[in-house]
């Protein structure tokens, strides 16, 4: 009986290291990324860049519904490409001063986080 007991708490805590051990996983998948924030945007570059997206939201949606209605910042990140959500929203056309608005928010935004555009 004792050694049917000492089995059980073997057993049970090598289970709860194996469960430990998941949980660091997805630390590590986000230490892959370089993330930003602003009320413009939201950005996530992965260590090794090779590519570059800029998405726009729908006409009443930001970058978060961008982001989960449209799962492609993970996909994005395992492929080496950075991402661009932007909050940049409610205009079916642009007049020449948001062009030039938009314009400097996306130049500036690549050359202070040093994205390969």
């Amino acid at each position: 009986m004792n050694k049917l007991i000492s089995l059980l708490l073997v057993v049970a805590v090598l289970g709860c290291s194996q469960n430990a051990k998941q949980t660091e996983t997805p630390k590590k998948q986000e230490s892959k990324t370089k993330n930003a924030t602003t009320e413009s945007y939201q950005l996530f570059i992965p260590v090794k860049q090779e590519g570059f997206i800029i998405l726009f939201p729908c006409l009443p949606c930001d970058a978060m519904n961008t982001m989960e209605e449209f799962n492609i910042v993970d996909l994005a990140i395992e492929n080496n490409i950075a991402v661009l959500l932007m909050n940049f929203n409610q205009h079916l056309w642009l007049s020449e001063t948001e062009k030039k608005e938009l314009d400097e928010v996306i130049n500036t935004t690549v050359g202070q986080n040093n994205i390969n555009a």
